[in-house]
């Protein structure tokens, strides 16, 4: 037996376990592919930067639970869908289970929206369907939790059934006049709904529409429904105002069927109902918060182009207030500072107001909107349907320095190749480019959604000529979200961020609030960021700790291993068993 060559290759091994380990911190993160291929006979689709676009024309292909659609696999990567002009029908379960998304875009020649389009898209918070949508599938954003901003435009003919099932955040929905097909259980369990109006032009309202709407406390109903379905309004235990567009008889039997069915019923009006008539509610509630119990005076506003909710929540040592709104057009932007300057002069020893605003358009605010919050108490988060957040302190905006607008929207591309300067900071690792499309003069968080979540994301600019200076880390959230402060943002401006770049350090990223639990140690810097002195493995250790770990089990595994060869080998020797030498054929040594 050959045991000191043994022994040697096994101290070889050991050896290359050692500088593997050591070389893991300096391995070159891989770039992640621009993929692409088809979905329909003239539909084509790519995901670039967290990004999956639909182009061509015609429809995309139908897809089932078995049979799913070709990006179903990167879905962990995907944070935002555009639909371009041109597509006609989004195909069924096309983007189902599509859990990181956040915005969806779709185009104004999209006609149809399949079954189970967007089913369980729980994170998706706001949606532009376009102006041309004449179905909605069924079940189409069924489970879509988080859906705060959806309108329903004048094409919208039929909604199947369970459309919008368990959209638990929606606030209000109003279906238009132009709808003549409307399924049973379409808003059955949205929980968090407060008002509905429906101008549809349906005899009855189909059975189930409103099942387990607990929130629900304002209905308006057009004049051509002159019948209600089997438990439509069932555990809706906050009902308290209807109005009905009929009158006479109809009337009547819809009162009657209410004072039966709905024993909160308050107040029941007969009436012509208009569009663009303002529907305010208001009401109190106690709830327990964290132990606590609290108390909350809810506003309800429904405008022509807004609805704004506001809650003064009232403890036994403090006030906030906290608005959120959605808003159609520029015009909305008043609905919403009226709501804010009310409760700020109400509630004058209130913290600092959260004013959450979505936008259905393209995330173009005008000068004179953002002006009228310059200054107040307050601080104001804008979320487009591009898929990012702007969190602007409103005290740091000054009305002398405001410009014309501000376009919020940017464009995030995935390098494929890099230039000498790029990659002389960004090596081997993934690179994006950024441009803000407009100028931002004043402090502003910005939610960038860039990809899988617990990656570093490092925001460069180039400071001189062919020169870029890193700015700011960011550890990216749950959601795949970068959070990013910056000030002085130029307009049409190159920027750049890289994804765990190796070269840069990770210390001092910043961790959004929804994960400030799970990285230690962490130093305070200010009020609204924290720094990490390293970065976590998936086993809950940093790279650092886990590095070390690794390195001192291989040293002491190689010591142990050298020392137990080293007594074996002393003890063959002592039993005099030394290796063998081939004889002549004289049986000589």
């Amino acid at each position: 037996m050959n045991h000191p060559r043994t022994q040697q290759n096994i101290h070889r091994l050991l050896v290359v376990l050692l500088v593997l380990i050591l070389m893991l911190p300096t391995i070159p993160r891989a770039k992640a592919e621009d993929i692409s291929g088809n979905c329909g006979k003239d539909a084509a689709w790519t995901l670039n930067a967290g990004v999956l676009t639909v182009s061509g024309s015609g429809v995309i292909e139908d897809y089932s639970e078995m049979n799913r659609a070709p990006w179903y696999k990167y879905r962990q990567t995907i944070s935002r869908i555009v639909v371009s002009d041109g597509i006609t029908h989004i195909g069924s379960y096309a983007f189902a289970d599509m859990t990181l998304i956040t915005s969806a875009q779709l185009p104004d020649s999209a006609k149809e929206i399949g079954s189970q389009a967007f089913y369980n898209c729980n994170s998706l918070e706001i949606i532009d369907i376009g102006k041309g949508v004449s179905e909605i599938g069924s079940s189409a954003f069924n489970r879509c939790w988080s859906l705060k901003a959806i309108w329903l435009p004048g094409s919208l003919q039929t909604i199947r059934e369970m459309a919008f099932y368990r959209c638990e955040s929606l606030r209000h929905i109003t279906v238009p006049a132009s709808v003549s097909t409307m399924e049973p259980r379409v808003f059955a369990y949205a929980s968090g709904l407060q008002s509905a109006t429906i101008l549809a032009n349906i005899g009855q309202l189909p059975y189930w529409t409103f099942y387990g709407c607990n929130n629900l406390r304002s209905v308006s109903l057009s004049s051509g429904i002159t019948d209600i379905g089997v438990s439509a309004f069932e555990n809706c235990n906050t009902l308290t105002d209807v109005k009905y567009g009929g009158s006479g008889t109809a009337a009547e039997a819809i009162e009657q069927y209410f004072q039966a069915q709905v024993p909160t019923l308050e107040n029941f009006t007969a009436k012509q109902i208009l569009i663009n008539e303002q529907n305010k509610i208001t009401g109190t509630v106690t709830q327990e918060q964290n132990g606590a119990t609290v108390v909350v005076e809810q506003t309800h506003v429904v405008g022509s182009n807004s609805v704004v909710d506001t809650d003064i929540v009232r403890s036994e040592n403090d006030t906030t207030i906290k608005i959120e709104a959605v808003v159609n057009n520029d015009s909305g932007w008043n609905d919403v500072e009226q709501q804010l300057d009310a409760a700020i002069r109400n509630n004058e020893e209130a913290q600092k107001a959260q004013l959450n605003v979505y936008l259905k358009s393209n995330g173009i605010i005008a000068g004179e909107d953002l002006g009228r919050f310059a200054g107040k108490n307050a601080k104001l988060s804008v979320h487009t349907v591009q898929g990012a957040v702007w969190h602007i302190n409103c005290e740091d905006i000054s009305l002398k320095e405001i410009q014309q607008s501000y376009d919020l929207s940017y464009t995030l591309t995935q390098l494929d190749t890099l230039t000498k300067a790029q990659k002389q900071v960004i090596g081997d690792a993934l690179a994006y480019s950024l441009v803000f499309h407009s100028a931002i003069d004043f402090k502003v968080e910005v939610e960038l959604p860039v990809g899988k979540p617990r990656n570093v994301a490092t925001f460069f600019s180039m400071e001189k000529k062919n020169e870029y200076t890193s700015l700011q880390k960011s550890v990216v959230d749950n959601k795949g979200i970068a959070h990013f402060y910056l000030w002085k943002i130029q307009a049409e401006v190159e920027y750049l961020i890289g994804i765990n770049v190796s070269s840069s350090n990770d210390s001092g990223a910043i961790i959004p609030d929804s994960m400030e639990g799970e990285y230690l140690p962490v130093e305070w810097i200010d009020k609204d960021k924290y720094i990490i002195t390293d970065v976590k493995s998936s086993w809950g250790l940093t790279i650092g700790q886990l590095t070390w770990i690794l390195l001192g089990v291989m040293v002491t595994a190689a010591v142990v291993v050298g020392v137990v060869m080293r007594i074996l080998s002393k003890k063959r020797l002592q039993s005099e068993h030394f290796p063998q030498k081939a004889e002549d054929k004289n049986g000589k040594l």
